[in-house]
């Protein structure tokens, strides 16, 4: 029926069948989704569309109609969808759906593995402790590494074990962002003429025009860090005190460095503010002397630390022939993207294709919320390589945010690829109270993340049924 037909599943199917009656051999058309439920559904979604075709029944006439909503140009002759029929169950091997990741495997099994002489792994999906026990224990055994991190996490106060392993552990989940980053990694610039001193001697200056209208002495009204400041007699100490300090110079409250109590009133309320917006500028100044003398530094030892962990764990990885689907889109990501030889001005080559044996026509992409950033990466050269892309999701459905899923790709995908939209409007799936629910619950999500949410009209003419569990959570703060 059409309430079957106009699921997401279903119009790729049709998408498909439209691109195969228009001229394209389906050897040289792709489907990528993201499980293999989803794989085998539009692999038998195709083969039943056309076979209800071929049968020419009430069904197949349906079928038919709903191509024609989505090309009216589309002229489909009967012998014609027999002959292409034919060809695909005669030849239903050479059928191309796959999972994103299972894609991503076949180019890490023939160009990274076999290469390395690897033809048999087992795949490990959970990074768990023994994994990082391991890269810790070569991390030790290497006394330049330990000594690298160890002087990386004391300036953190960090010192067990469990914070190297955590550490670790970060580096290795976030690892696509380097990845990303590559060798375009931008060399910070200090901030010329920071100093911190004078600017330190001018807000307490401007503190003390305010604390002469209280009869006051400045010790008196003065907070700590500033009141510890201005009793020390050197430059150099107080230059000491600042930089060791550095961080309470920023934790005053409510922008006040002395005793706010004794300044509340319409007398002081303007020069107050005044004194607000001049400490607000000061503590910019902290915080480019910061960057300057911290920041700047720990990112370079934290992208040592990161290349040195990467190294070890893929010697390990390589070693032991266990990879997981992280390892795999990174070390494929890593190979397609290091020279020109496969993807060349954001395009896939000629040498890409013969990989696959023929070129890339037409690529379909199911569920694209899901799509992490090196997986889309690899998937827009080849969008960009092939002739015609169709590419289906709903950022209302991303489940995959915990291994990368990058939902907003989807949001902007418009404006990525400068491609033409089109929204299935209407909600076939579900019941009025089920839909009229989630436009509710999404609209209310998408003012709070300005997120361009639509609400979806509906087909059913059912009630349906709505049952909202709210569960707080451990510390009774918020209800999900």
């Amino acid at each position: 029926n059409l309430g079957d037909v106009m699921k997401e599943s279903a119009v790729l199917a049709l998408e498909y069948i439209k691109e195969l009656i228009n001229g394209t051999d389906f050897r040289k058309v792709y489907v990528m989704t993201f499980t293999k439920k989803a794989t085998s559904e539009i692999r038998e979604r195709v083969l039943s569309f056309l076979e209800e075709i071929v049968n020419d029944s009430c069904a197949g006439k349906e079928i038919i109609e709903n191509i024609k909503r989505l090309d009216p140009n589309c002229i489909i002759e009967l012998e014609k969808v027999k002959i292409i029929y034919k060809d695909v169950i005669f030849n239903k091997d050479k059928i191309k759906i796959y999972t994103i990741d299972s894609f991503v495997k076949n180019i890490f099994d023939r160009l990274i593995a076999e290469k390395r002489h690897i033809y048999m792994y087992s795949v490990d999906n959970d990074m768990n402790k023994e994994a990082l026990e391991n890269v810790l224990a070569r991390l030790i055994s290497d006394k330049s590494h330990l000594e690298k991190v160890k002087t990386f996490l004391m300036k953190e106060r960090k010192r067990n074990l469990e914070e190297y392993e955590t550490l670790i552990d970060q580096l290795i989940k976030n690892r696509w962002k380097f990845e990303f980053i590559g060798n375009n990694r931008i060399e910070r610039e200090k901030y010329k003429n920071i100093d911190i001193l004078s600017e330190t001697e001018r807000i307490l200056l401007h503190s003390y025009e305010i604390i002469s209208l209280t009869e006051l002495e400045r010790e008196e009204m003065l907070k700590d860090p500033f009141l510890t400041y201005i009793n020390l007699e050197t430059e150099t100490e107080k230059y000491l005190y600042i930089q060791k300090n550095i961080r309470d110079f920023f934790k005053v409250s409510s922008d006040i460095i002395w005793n706010g109590n004794k300044t509340r009133g319409n007398k002081y309320k303007e020069a107050v503010e005044s004194f607000k917006d001049e400490y607000r500028e000061y503590k910019k100044i902290l915080a480019k002397y910061i960057f300057n003398e911290e920041i700047i530094e720990y990112e370079k030892d934290y992208f040592e630390i990161a290349n040195i962990v990467f190294s070890i764990y893929d010697n390990i990885r390589f070693s032991e022939k266990t990879f997981n689907n992280n390892d795999r889109i990174i070390y494929t990501y890593r190979l397609l993207f290091e020279n020109d030889k496969y993807i060349k001005n954001d395009k896939v080559t000629d040498e890409f294709f013969e990989f696959f044996g023929n070129e890339i026509e037409t690529i379909f992409i199911d569920e694209f919320q899901d799509t992490s950033v090196l997986q889309w990466r690899v998937l827009r050269a080849i969008v960009e390589g092939s002739k015609n892309a169709v590419i289906v999701g709903d950022a209302k459905q991303s489940i995959y945010g915990w291994r990368d899923g990058e939902k907003r790709l989807f949001e902007n995908l418009e404006n990525i690829l400068k491609a033409n939209p089109d929204t299935l409007k209407k909600s076939y799936r579900s019941d009025i109270n089920i839909v009229s629910y989630c436009n509710e619950f999404f609209s209310a999500i998408s003012r709070k993340d300005n997120w361009a949410f639509k609400p979806s009209e509906i087909n059913s003419k059912n009630q349906g049924y709505v049952k909202a569990i709210c569960m707080s959570d451990l510390d009774k703060e918020a209800n999900i």
